[in-house]
C-alpha cells in the first residue's frame, strides 16, 4: 500500500529489512494495539499529532490462518467457523467507533478498510491457502531464523502463521488503495 501512495519510507515487508533499525522507521500498516475504545485514547492522541487522514483497517478472518487451522482446525477445512464468527461483531464495532470518530472530529477524516472483503478477493488467487510458506516455530507462529523459505512463495497466501506473503498484500494494498481514496 505504501508504494502505491508514493511513500518512500515505509516499514519494508517481513524478513526483508537488512537491518533491524529499518523496522523502527517509515509508515506502520500494522499497528495491531490501535485499540478498539475511544477510551483507550490512541485515536485522539494521534489527532492531537496531526494525522487528520487515517485509515483503520478491520479484523480479518482469523480463523482461517495457519496457526488457527493447524491449532484448532481439522485438515479437510480450510477455516475455524468458530473463530470467524467473531470477527463479524468486532468488525460492527470498529465500524460504529470510526463513524463516531468522523463526527466527534468534523476536521479529520476516519475510513474503515475491510479486510474481510479484502482478503477474500486475495485469497482466491492463491493455490496454497492454508499453510505458511516458511517453517513456522510452534511456540511463536513466526517464521525459524536462517531456514530457507519455500520456494514457491508467489503460490501461498500466508508468509508465516499469521500473516500475509508479500503476493498476498499486493494484491490487497490496491483494494485499500480505493478506499483510501475517499479521503486523500
Amino acid at each position: 500500500t505504501g508504494e502505491l501512495l508514493g511513500f518512500e519510507s515505509f516499514i519494508p515487508p517481513f524478513a526483508s529489512a537488512p537491518n533491524n533499525s529499518e523496522i523502527l522507521v517509515g509508515v506502520n500498516y500494522a499497528s495491531g494495539s490501535a485499540g478498539l475504545l475511544l477510551e483507550t485514547g490512541k485515536f485522539m492522541r494521534m489527532h492531537v499529532m496531526g494525522a487528520r487522514k487515517v485509515g483503520v483497517t478491520g479484523l480479518n478472518l482469523i480463523g482461517c490462518t495457519p496457526a488457527a487451522i493447524a491449532m484448532y482446525g481439522d485438515k479437510d477445512l480450510l477455516c475455524v467457523d468458530s473463530m470467524n464468527k467473531l470477527v463479524v461483531p468486532f468488525n460492527e464495532r470498529l465500524k460504529a467507533i470510526i463513524d463516531k470518530l468522523n463526527v466527534r472530529f468534523t476536521d479529520a477524516k476516519f475510513v474503515y478498510l475491510d479486510s474481510v472483503t479484502a482478503g477474500g478477493i486475495a485469497g482466491q488467487a492463491f493455490p496454497i491457502k492454508s499453510t505458511a510458506c516458511c517453517k513456522v516455530s510452534l511456540a511463536t507462529g513466526m517464521c525459524i531464523p536462517n531456514v530457507e523459505p519455500c520456494k514457491t512463495r508467489r503460490a501461498h497466501a500466508f508468509w508465516d502463521a499469521f500473516h500475509p506473503s508479500e503476493a498476498a498484500s499486493r494484491l490487497i494494498a490496491p483494494f485499500y488503495l480505493r478506499a483510501l481514496k475517499k479521503i486523500l
